[in-house]
């Protein structure tokens, strides 16, 4: 056996810590067994080690001193203790124990570290290290679980939301994984937020509360209030304000009132956050302005109220309120103010002056009247219109349009001069009858000229007067009469004796008479020309004609030679009516001189006169000249003795 010399120190094998102690070296053989005396005495050395049999993982309560044991194990005594801590990430963040009055301990002589008090933010995970001369040990990582009560971080003091759009109530509690119940409370008292339509979360897995659709009943103040196995703790309380846009009540029936006295029309609103504009509009009107408006009060973000002060028919309406605040505007349902009265009825244009022809002409009726008119009709000149009758020239649609309860106002079609004239429109109701204002109409058009006769007669040395009918508006700005193939008129000539030949053909006095008949000058054609500022226009044509007794002038007799190459037998025939037919004859016996042209000249109806050519002796004879006209008159002529020697 080898026996150890004392003062070796360590053994030929590598040393345990278990291999410390006394050792005595004892040798045989087979003569007998001898020992070494003196022990020897065994010392190794090692780095500090550190276990935990009992388990890694400690409890703490908040609040109290607690120490995390560091249970070190070295030959030779540890002479340095290091504490950190390690993250869920073994992110690792030494203590400086040092530094921070809330830890003592972590030295040779304490090796744990003491922590007092013990907050909620000590749990987590801690390690621990030691040093001797042998080199560094290191201990496994332990945690430290602290137990307390929840711990509830501070809320904000108010959280502001809006109607119909999703807020939360923040709930953030330590340690959440030890929490048994979650539950919240609204003024005190318990809530139920079961309801998923309206809350999501308030549960111990989400502890912050939504509302889902909050609505202004939620608004109040508001706690969580957490339980562990440890106790009960509450947060602090948040004042939840639901903010919503204008909510109006108005009448939801008519108002009515008699004009005159005031009416109040009334808007309660209900704002979260409070109206910063209130105004109220009348359909049709706009806005109303009450400042500087006598006849308005109130209709303001102070006073909604909107008072008229004195109402008349026109005040009858639809008014709405409307409000706005910070979150929206909103306009009320319509308010029916009726003013009771007899109809107050107006008409425009006060007058209207269209061209005959216009397709159709608007007569605008506005009727305001409470209770609603029952009847409305015009009346033309006085005269109640019948609206339902009557056509276009055309015939082709209806002449009139409008007029009723319904459309006041009274369209008439394809104007005429006939529509001219003095309406009113005439409105019905429960309380009586209104009507309006005269409104007239006046119809232009180039005049109509009537000329009644189309011929006029006259005897010889009297006078007969040339009729023309004048129809004109506006009325003429000039008038004449003309004669065909003479000109105009002269409306200043004289007669033979020095007296006026013509009266009228004027503005005043249209009709043409025409004195001390001529038939020579005075017969014809004339016409009457009108014009006003829409034009101008001719009249038909009238005859004016001459009488006097019928007359057949001839010479008793004519002479000629023989060889004379002409002989003249005059024949001048005055008749009226002119005459239609002329005939010779000779010897009391009738000839054509038309049949021997070679012979005669004339004797037609064209040229009474009978000429003929290269007389002979057998030319001398007694001629007759004979005329008649349409009329019955048949004149012969006295004898003339023909004599050609």
């Amino acid at each position: 056996m080898c026996v150890l010399p004392a003062t070796r120190r360590e053994p030929r094998l590598q040393a345990e810590m278990s291999d410390t102690g006394d050792y005595v070296c004892t040798a045989s053989n087979a003569e007998g067994t001898t020992s070494f005396n003196t022990p020897t005495r065994l010392v190794v050395r090692y780095a500090p080690k550190i276990s935990y049999p009992n388990g890694n993982s400690f409890q703490a309560s908040l609040g109290a001193s607690f120490t995390i044991p560091c249970p070190v194990d070295a030959n030779p005594n540890a002479t340095t203790i290091r504490w950190k801590r390690v993250s869920s990430t073994n992110q690792v963040t030494y203590l400086n124990v040092l530094a921070n009055n809330r830890y003592s301990g972590s030295t040779s002589q304490a090796t744990g570290l003491t922590i007092n008090p013990v907050q909620a933010d000590d749990q987590g995970n801690y390690a621990c290290e030691a040093d001797n001369d042998v080199g560094p040990g290191f201990g496994p990582t332990i945690s430290l679980v602290v137990n307390s009560r929840p711990i509830i971080t501070p809320p904000p003091a108010s959280v502001t939301g809006r109607e119909g759009t999703s807020v939360t109530l923040p709930c953030e509690i330590t340690p959440l994984d030890s929490l048994q119940e979650l539950k919240w409370q609204k003024n005190g008292l318990d809530l139920s937020v079961t309801d998923s339509a309206r809350f999501f979360g308030g549960t111990v897995s989400t502890p912050s509360l939504t509302f889902l659709n909050p609505r202004d009943t939620d608004s109040g103040n508001y706690r969580c209030v957490a339980t562990n196995q440890y106790g009960t703790s509450a947060g602090g309380v948040t004042n939840l304000d639901i903010q919503y846009q204008p909510r109006l009540i108005v009448s939801d029936t008519p108002i009515a009132t008699n004009p005159g006295p005031g009416v109040s029309l009334t808007c309660q609103v209900d704002a979260n956050p409070a109206p910063s504009v209130l105004y109220w509009t009348k359909l049709g009107a706009g806005q109303i302005v009450s400042a500087g408006n006598s006849k308005y009060l109130g209709g303001t973000p102070l006073n909604p109220t909107l008072t008229i002060t004195s109402t008349d028919l026109s005040d009858a309406g639809q008014y709405f309120c409307t409000v706005t605040n910070a979150i929206g505007t909103t306009q009320s349902a319509a308010v029916v103010l009726s003013v009771i009265s007899i109809p107050a009825v107006t008409v425009s244009p006060p007058s209207a002056v269209v061209e005959e022809g216009t397709q159709s002409l608007v007569l605008t009726c506005s009727v305001v009247a409470s209770p609603a008119a029952t009847l409305v009709s015009w009346t033309r000149n006085g005269v109640l219109l019948d609206l339902t009758s009557g056509t276009t020239t055309s015939g082709s649609g209806s002449k009139y349009a409008g007029g009723t309860t319904q459309t006041p106002s009274l369209t008439i079609n394809d104007v005429r001069r006939t529509d001219a004239g003095i309406y009113a429109c005439v409105a019905t109701n429960a309380e009586g009858v209104g009507t309006s204002s005269n409104l007239r109409v006046d119809v232009t058009y180039v005049p109509t000229l009537t000329v009644p006769s189309a011929q006029v007669n006259g005897a010889r040395g009297s006078f007969l007067t040339l009729t023309c009918g004048v129809e004109a508006f506006p009325p003429l700005t000039s008038i004449k009469w003309v004669k065909d193939g003479s000109g105009d008129v002269d409306l200043t000539a004289r007669t033979g004796s020095g007296q006026n030949k013509y009266s009228g053909g004027t503005l005043v006095t249209p009709d043409l008479t025409i004195f001390d008949l001529d038939e020579s000058t005075d017969p014809g054609v004339y016409r009457c020309i009108a014009q006003n500022a829409r034009g101008s226009v001719t009249s038909g044509p009238v005859q004016a004609a001459v009488t006097f007794d019928p007359v057949i002038t001839v010479p008793p007799s004519v002479t000629a030679k023989a060889g004379d190459s002409s002989l003249l037998i005059s024949c001048d025939i005055q008749m009226y009516p002119a005459a239609t037919s002329v005939t010779w004859y000779k010897n009391d016996v009738a000839f054509d001189p038309q049949a021997t042209p070679n012979k005669y000249l004339g004797g037609t109806l064209a040229v009474p006169s009978l000429t003929v050519r290269n007389p002979t002796g057998e030319d001398s004879s007694t001629y007759r000249c004979r005329a008649r006209n349409g009329e019955g008159v048949d004149l012969m002529s006295s004898d003339i003795a023909v004599t050609v020697t």
